[in-house]
């Protein structure tokens, strides 16, 4: 099912159409289906609950998908920008505003309608009630966590469901490369990954903090 509507949220997102919050360089997002080890991959966790479902599944394509897309393509350059001129403001604007467009569409495509053609307020109501709010992105910071290395970090609402991040970075190391790495729920435990436009990793369990998690982003680099 989860797999099925990524599939038509790609016909959904060839336009991106958050102009009014995000630079122009964010129109039409390209998105690719990302490799995957089986079907299977797909459908963790699964509920009963219709709206915990609809969660679950948007910050897994979020995550590890829609986000990745952005900073790794349309975006990139911007973003490297503003990473290089430690404008946490502008990255807050393009991390929210990102989730909130996705998250329209997301349900959208859930519930086979657009949610672009309500009225405002029903449209956010209705996003509300599937839980699919502003709340997700709790904060984003940028800060040089170490010589020439600059993190934009984002501090997620903890689901405490398996492979959903409590936290992710998207960094810049001044080699004109990005990569995100994450902190997702594991069994018992969480797990420092990466993710990249085809593929994602683990490296290790870790605490679940932010000093934690940034100390691992800058084991891997060293």
């Amino acid at each position: 099912m989860l797999k099925k509507l990524f599939i038509a949220l790609l016909v959904s997102c060839i336009t991106f159409v958050l102009t009014a919050c995000l630079p122009s360089s964010f129109i039409n997002v390209q998105t690719s289906e990302p490799t995957q080890s089986s079907d299977d991959s797909w459908d963790i966790p699964r509920f009963d609950d219709e709206v915990m479902q609809v969660q679950s599944d948007a910050r897994y394509i979020f995550e590890q998908i829609f986000l990745p897309q952005v900073v790794y393509t349309q975006g990139r350059q911007d973003i490297i920008g503003y990473l290089r001129e430690m404008n946490a403001e502008r990255m807050g604007v393009v991390v929210n505003g990102t989730w909130g467009y996705f998250a329209f569409e997301f349900l959208g495509v859930h519930l086979g309608t657009s949610l672009w053609d309500m009225p405002l307020e029903e449209a956010v109501q209705l996003r509300n009630d599937f839980n699919l709010g502003s709340e997700h992105i709790l904060e984003v910071t940028v800060e040089m966590i170490d010589d020439g290395v600059i993190a934009c970090i984002i501090k997620m609402l903890d689901l405490e469901q398996f492979l959903r991040s409590t936290y992710m970075a998207i960094v810049y190391s001044g080699s004109g490369e990005l990569q995100i790495y994450t902190l997702e729920q594991s069994d018992g435990f969480h797990m420092f990954c990466f993710v990249n436009l085809n593929s994602r990793g683990s490296f290790f369990s870790t605490e679940n903090n932010r000093e934690a998690f940034i100390e691992a982003i800058l084991y891997v680099l060293d």
